[in-house]
């Protein structure tokens, strides 16, 4: 959720953004127990959404060069947040794509401001990089 910090995410954004992440969390298990979904469709999934992620910073990068570091962050967290991606054919509940992109920020194969790599890198001061 630190990440959320770098683009000025509200206590609310915070909270909303945990919620999704542990009910889609809670979600994967549950299918993968019940074999709704295999864990290869999984991964596909993930890279589907890294795959849009990519895309929309790409569009962020070349369309909004004007706007802050933290402005952009906040941009690219919406599109992502209303983005919805099947997942092996089923149209999964509103919050799991959401959350699904939360679990990728935590792992850090997909952030929110343009520099999140630099600002999580050790040694970072969670700075200001506008």
């Amino acid at each position: 959720m630190r990440q959320l910090q770098f683009i000025e995410g509200s206590e609310e954004d915070v909270i909303e953004a945990i919620n999704q992440f542990l009910r889609a969390s809670a979600e994967r298990s549950a299918w993968s127990k019940q074999g709704i979904v295999h864990d290869k469709s999984f991964d596909e999934y993930e890279e589907a959404l890294v795959s849009f992620w990519k895309n929309k910073r790409t569009v962020h990068d070349i369309t909004h060069k004007n706007l802050t570091g933290v402005d952009r962050g906040k941009l690219l967290l919406a599109d992502c947040g209303i983005h919805q991606q099947k997942l092996q054919g089923l149209e999964p509940p509103p919050f799991f794509t959401p959350g699904s992109f939360h679990a990728l920020a935590e792992v850090e194969n997909v952030g929110w401001h343009p520099e999140y790599k630099k600002l999580l890198s050790p040694g970072a001061d969670d700075g200001d990089s506008q």
